[in-house]
């Protein structure tokens, strides 16, 4: 493979991903072990869950390009406080709150993995570039289940329609996976 200065800045973004989803794996574990809410336990489970192994597959690329990972004792400041946000929410179980602490975080990741996918280095890389877009695709649509539970996204705001909650349950029949948002 190339030299690890050749990839030096993708090593260091594929970093912040793994310190992201190191946070992200804290800080929905915590909200699943937390929140008084019995409905989104599963959801944060869920994420959480989704998080460590989103972790691991961008360690193994981070070897590939001769790159040690991260190991999560880093975090930049804006993800660390957007979790320190959702731990102080989760802690005055106000399920708004959490709701949007999760919302900001998440919309975080997604632009973290939109900056990564705009390197030129890692257009060289398919499985990095399937790996990357899956991994992003899977956080967006836990965003936009964690963005219908609290209620701010119109295409879940209509009463009269069949709905998904944020559990995944279809009010007018089915179930659909929180992740995947298959019914």
């Amino acid at each position: 493979m190339a030299s690890e200065t050749q990839y030096e800045n993708v090593v260091d973004h594929l970093n912040t991903l793994i310190e992201l989803n190191m946070d992200r794996e804290r800080g929905y574990l915590k909200a699943s072990e937390d929140v008084q809410d019995p409905d989104l336990k599963p959801l944060f489970h869920s994420l959480s869950h989704d998080s460590a192994k989103f972790s691991s597959e961008l360690a193994e690329f981070v070897r590939q390009f001769q790159g040690e990972p991260a190991t999560g004792q880093t975090l930049s400041g804006k993800l660390h406080q957007t979790w320190l946000d959702i731990k102080a929410a989760i802690s005055g179980k106000d399920r708004e709150a959490v709701i949007g602490s999760a919302q900001f975080g998440d919309k975080a990741a997604v632009e973290a993995y939109d900056e990564t996918l705009e390197l030129g280095k890692v257009s060289m890389v398919p499985e990095l570039i399937q790996t990357l877009n899956r991994q992003r695709d899977a956080i967006q649509r836990g965003l936009s289940v964690i963005t219908a539970a609290k209620g701010d996204d119109p295409a879940h705001s209509d009463t009269t329609s069949t709905q998904t909650d944020f559990t995944g349950v279809r009010t007018g029949g089915g179930h659909v996976d929180p992740i995947s948002g298959n019914y």
